[in-house]
């Protein structure tokens, strides 16, 4: 739904020039679901290039409508924390333009106006000395006009950076002593010093303005609401759902009252409006108990949470096993009282189930609900 999309841009335009933010990064991130172990899989999309492609450029249109500058990332093929400054990916040139290029072209035919460039190597080339990517293609191929910014402490060689065409290495601020070296011992190009100066230049004339603006609750929790809402996946329903209002609730689960609605790390978010998952369903249903199946309870609700984070990838993706063996207590429990069993998924990641789902009536897929 790019309408959805499109506006939880506006919202988080709206916030930021609030409080005097420029440019907000990682709107979006781009970077395809190759690995499913992946700790950062929160913050993007999809596995699939045509279904980020036609997302994320909705994102990019209702935050710059707002006045914030958009940022897309992390270009390109960077689809793994572990090891992450230093693999080389071996990608074949139809691969790279078929599957890990075309969200960023979507988001720059769109207007973004910076470009974050990637820790990671591909083909022996540091994403942020890649002169390919960032001048032949991203700017001379697709007519891309903004800064290309690096994600923190990926720039390793500061004067091959700029010769290739990254504007700006973060974070700041960085001893100029290296590309002064650079610039007169001939390594360092005039003319790309130059044009990256005019480059961030012209960016900071269009977007670098003081706070403005007031946060309209009623539009960004509409919006947040919205985003959750269309997020949400029924991935099972053996003819119990919708619930009535008469059931009475079990609730299990480490996070069941106060759901997981963010991963960790630079895209993690602290909040005070979010909605308590057990106070939502209090005022829904007869009555809910935690952690307690009541004499009167003829429905099981089961949260299973898995965080994310930057920095940290899964060995597996299986369910930890004290959660399997709650399950089966819980669940024979359940069966011996013939109450209906559902399972939410309050996930960062995909997770196997492993045959667990056939014990449930319904699932729900919530993945991680910022209301």
């Amino acid at each position: 739904n790019t309408e959805v999309i499109y506006d939880m841009g506006t919202a988080l335009g709206q916030e930021a020039r609030s409080y005097g933010i420029n440019i907000l990064l990682g709107t979006p991130n781009v970077n395809l679901h190759r690995d499913i172990r992946n700790g950062r899989l929160f913050e993007g999309y999809s596995e699939d290039p045509c279904l980020v492609s036609t997302l994320a450029p909705s994102l990019v249109k209702g935050l710059q409508a707002e006045g914030v500058a958009a940022n897309v990332k992390h270009f390109a093929a960077n689809h793994q924390e572990t090891n992450r400054m230093n693999i080389n990916e071996y990608i074949t040139e139809r691969a790279l333009h078929e599957l890990y290029f075309p969200a960023f072209k979507a988001c720059v035919k769109a207007g973004v106006k910076t470009v974050m460039s990637a820790y990671n190597q591909i083909n022996g080339v540091p994403c942020t000395e890649n002169r390919v990517m960032l001048h032949d293609l991203l700017r001379e191929e697709w007519g891309f006009e903004g800064v290309v910014v690096s994600d923190w402490n990926a720039v390793y060689h500061p004067a091959a950076a700029l010769n290739a065409g990254n504007d700006l290495a973060m974070p700041g601020p960085i001893s100029p002593e290296a590309l002064t070296a650079a610039f007169h011992d001939g390594t360092l190009s005039a003319e790309a010093l130059s044009i990256s100066a005019s480059r961030i230049a012209e960016l900071a004339r269009e977007y670098a303005k003081p706070a403005a603006g007031e946060i309209s609750l009623a539009e960004t929790d509409r919006a947040a609401y919205n985003v959750a809402a269309e997020g949400t996946v029924l991935l099972k329903n053996e003819n119990i759902l919708p619930l009535s209002s008469a059931a009475c609730i079990a609730l299990y689960g480490e996070h069941a009252e106060n759901l997981l609605t963010c991963g960790e790390g630079s895209a993690g978010i602290n909040i005070n409006r979010n909605v308590s998952f057990r106070e939502a369903l209090v005022e829904r249903f007869h009555s809910v108990s935690v952690n307690q199946i009541a004499d009167h309870s003829d429905t099981l609700i089961y949260v299973y949470s898995l965080a994310g984070r930057e920095g940290n990838d899964r060995t597996d993706i299986s369910v930890p096993t004290q959660i399997t063996q709650e399950w089966e207590t819980l669940l024979d429990e359940a069966d011996s009282r013939n109450m209906k069993k559902i399972l939410v998924l309050n996930i960062s990641a995909p997770v196997a189930l492993a045959g667990w789902e056939k014990r449930f009536d319904g699932i729900f897929c919530i993945f991680l609900p910022l209301i």
